[in-house]
């Protein structure tokens, strides 16, 4: 019981520590139209586009979990995409 409570600890904040969230990148949109967001999605193997919504967004989702989203309402928004 006691070695448990002893490694619990260690596990615990060793996975916390070894795994990470990936880091978004905010980026333009100069380059990053829907046209050429959607085919460079379709250059990606099982790349998946969103096209535009009501609200501006559109996205490329890659079979590895990378992508690229793009738009949305407001200025701040709809002038960058976060990678």
């Amino acid at each position: 019981m006691k070695i448990r409570v002893l490694i619990s600890p260690v596990v615990l904040a060793g996975a916390f520590l070894l795994t990470h969230a990936a880091h978004a990148k905010t980026i333009s949109t100069k380059g990053n139209s829907p046209t050429q967001v959607q085919g460079k999605c379709g250059n990606s193997e099982g790349g998946v586009y969103f096209p535009r919504n009501k609200n501006g967004v559109y996205a490329c989702l890659n079979a590895d979990g990378s992508g690229i989203v793009c738009g949305g309402k407001g200025y701040n928004f709809s002038k960058t995409c976060d990678t």
